[in-house]
């Protein structure tokens, strides 16, 4: 639309009816009796603007053609040439790099050493050709970004499916040397004071409002599902929080997960995406419960500790860096219920659990595949013609992962056959 706009017809409708309107003004000059000078003024005219339309149409020509080249280029409309190729295989090789840093800071956080790579290998694209160099200058890159982390230990399953041999041992040297690894300060609380109640109650406000902004956090970052209600009954559960607070009650927004009325709406929300009864297994529905109650604790959980670790930097004395018994009581409350949530992961099947959290690690990855193109082409880096075939890319495996993840598919071969 832009090139056209800009193209145009180069002059030929406006030389067209200059035309047509000498011949209108001749017949017309020619039929009434017009006196000689006023026949002449007429023609004049006439010449004087299909003069003005040549030349409007000429410097269209001296403008916009030499200039068509560079537009189509720049909107990316013609056919890439073989240093635009390398370039935008480069940016696929830094996206490997980066998704692949990603996924092991996902494999440290604890619950998810024990994702398989098959799994995620096969449902995100950008990691099925990732050569053993690019594997080990990520291993590099996350050393020097999480400084303070050893790698975890899925990346020996990483490395079996790359074909790195090599990694096996250097894995074990890390793992040898983990003593003299940096360890997290210990928090160191103060007990001169007592809890003091009023205190109590804004500073349970200050970890709820925390919780709320790491579930927006989560959402806007892929790792919440929005067409799911597992973020509704999240916030909602935020809202009871709220509320508990400024009534002086404890923290206790599992239980209000717990005993939200959403398993109907999202049972109806499941029959509707998979097709209801053309597309339905048997078990489906008791997976699609076990995988929303897991990916509700797995946010839920991972919220609150990111929401403990604010609260230890942020409110934890300058001068001791210690916390009072106050912010002490207010995080023994957010533990409690992570460990209710955690519980209640624990229940299910580990074959299960673990296939649900594959599916979440891979729906984390495709999302930030898809932002780092969007930047890409947001900074000039590539075009919005070559960054859209892989947000395309992208957009189909979110859509495919989705339709598997709410089906009951107990190995990564299950995938291939929903489509």
């Amino acid at each position: 639309m832009i090139f056209s706009a800009w193209g145009g017809l180069r002059g030929a409708v406006g030389i067209a009816l200059a035309l047509l309107l000498k011949k209108e003004v001749l017949e017309y000059s020619e039929a009434e009796s017009l006196s000689e000078d006023t026949r002449r003024q007429y023609e004049q005219f006439v010449q004087k603007l299909f003069g003005m339309v040549g030349g409007v149409a000429c410097l269209s020509l001296i403008i916009a053609g030499p200039t068509s080249g560079p537009l189509l280029r720049i909107l990316g409309l013609v056919t890439p040439t073989e240093t635009r190729s390398k370039v935008v295989h480069n940016h696929e090789k830094h996206l490997a790099k980066d998704i692949l840093i990603e996924y092991m800071n996902l494999l440290s956080e604890k619950g998810f050493e024990h994702v398989d790579f098959a799994i995620v290998k096969q449902r995100v694209s950008i990691l099925r050709d990732v050569s053993p160099e690019i594997f080990h200058s990520a291993i590099e890159l996350y050393k020097k970004k999480f400084p303070s982390k050893l790698l975890p230990n899925g990346l020996t399953n990483v490395a079996a499916h790359i074909g790195s041999c090599d990694f096996v041992l250097d894995h074990q040297n890390v793992s040898d040397g983990a003593k003299q690894a940096p360890k997290s300060r210990n928090t160191v609380y103060c007990f001169k004071d007592l809890p003091d109640e009023n205190a109590l109650v804004e500073e349970r406000r200050l970890f709820v409002e925390c919780v709320k902004n790491e579930y927006l956090t989560q959402l806007q970052c892929g790792e919440l599902d929005s067409r799911s209600s597992i973020p509704w009954s999240l916030l909602q559960s935020v809202r009871c929080a709220e509320e508990a607070a400024a009534n002086g009650l404890p923290m206790n927004d599992w239980a209000s997960l717990e005993s939200s009325n959403l398993l109907l709406f999202d049972k109806a929300l499941h029959a509707y995406r998979v097709g209801a009864l053309c597309n339905r297994q048997r078990g489906d529905e008791d997976y699609n419960t076990i995988r929303t109650k897991v990916l509700q604790s797995l946010s839920f959980i991972k919220a609150h500790c990111a929401s403990q670790e604010i609260f230890k930097d942020k409110l934890a004395s300058v001068e001791t860096h210690s916390l009072s018994l106050t912010e002490k009581r207010v995080i023994d409350e957010s533990r409690e219920q992570v460990a209710r949530a955690d519980a209640v992961v624990n229940a299910f099947d580990s074959h299960d659990v673990n296939n649900i959290k594959s599916q979440y690690v891979c729906q984390v990855l495709l999302h930030k595949s898809a932002r780092h193109f969007e930047h890409l082409a947001h900074s000039g880096l590539v075009t919005e013609r070559e960054a859209s075939v892989f947000l395309e890319r992208f957009g189909l495996e979110l859509n495919q992962l989705r339709l598997s993840s709410e089906l009951q598919a107990s190995t990564s071969s299950d995938f291939d056959s929903v489509t």
